[in-house]
């Protein structure tokens, strides 16, 4: 195995490491607090202390690489979603991105501990930068679906999309204190409540109003 593919392995197994043992925290992670020693990280990714020093000099270089790396996973899925909808895309869209955010978070360790650490911090509002960056595109697709009629009269985009950001915190709460809760399955129970009143009637596209779309399984909107 070439040098440099070799390297970029390890890297990764110190990442998937201490996000797992950030995710198997009952505590809050403000920080990284609850993310033991590096000994026991590099332990656990099956590298030695040498390799791990090499790549990260401290813990809270090892935190931010998680941070990072689950920014990036979730910038790209997002990017994804809007993607296959093309131009012009809607609240439909908007639906995929959360139902799509929700099942990467409930199966990837890194961008659970990811999300978390942020969230620690405030979900990024105490700052004053809005909502997390890789929301970044739901104000845009609400906009883009008012101007295309599809929200409720009376309904405002930037009004929704703070809304949204709330109720994203609160599933990931809620989640972060109830092990074995399905994110996935939350987020899709809430879209049914919510969209009724989000929503132009008669919503066609919006996967829990629209009886052709399977965006999201019908199980799920029931």
């Amino acid at each position: 195995m070439p040098s440099q593919e070799r390297a970029e392995r390890t890297r990764r197994s110190l990442i998937v490491a201490a996000a797992t043992a950030l995710d198997e925290s009952a505590v809050e992670v403000l920080g990284g607090d609850a993310l033991p020693g590096l000994d026991a990280i590099s332990r656990a990714a099956g590298v030695s202390k040498g390799a791990l020093y090499y790549h990260f000099r401290s813990k809270g270089e090892l935190i931010e690489a998680v941070r990072a790396e689950a920014r990036c996973e979730l910038r790209r899925l997002t990017a994804e979603c809007v993607a296959a909808h093309g131009p012009g895309a809607g609240l439909d869209a908007v639906v995929d991105v959360a139902v799509a955010v929700a099942g990467l978070l409930d199966r990837d360790p890194v961008c659970r501990s990811g999300v978390r650490l942020d969230s620690a911090e405030g979900f990024a509002l105490a700052a004053g930068g809005g909502p997390p960056e890789w929301m970044a595109p739901i104000g845009a697709l609400l906009a883009s679906a008012a101007d295309r009629g599809e929200l409720r009269e009376g309904v405002v985009p930037e009004e929704a999309a703070m809304a949204l950001t709330a109720m994203a915190a609160g599933v990931l709460l809620i989640c972060e204190r109830n092990a074995g809760v399905s994110r996935t399955e939350m987020v899709a129970r809430l879209w049914g409540a919510v969209l009724p009143g989000l929503a132009a009637p008669p919503a066609d596209g919006c996967p829990f109003l629209a009886a052709d779309c399977g965006a999201v399984p019908a199980d799920l909107g029931n």
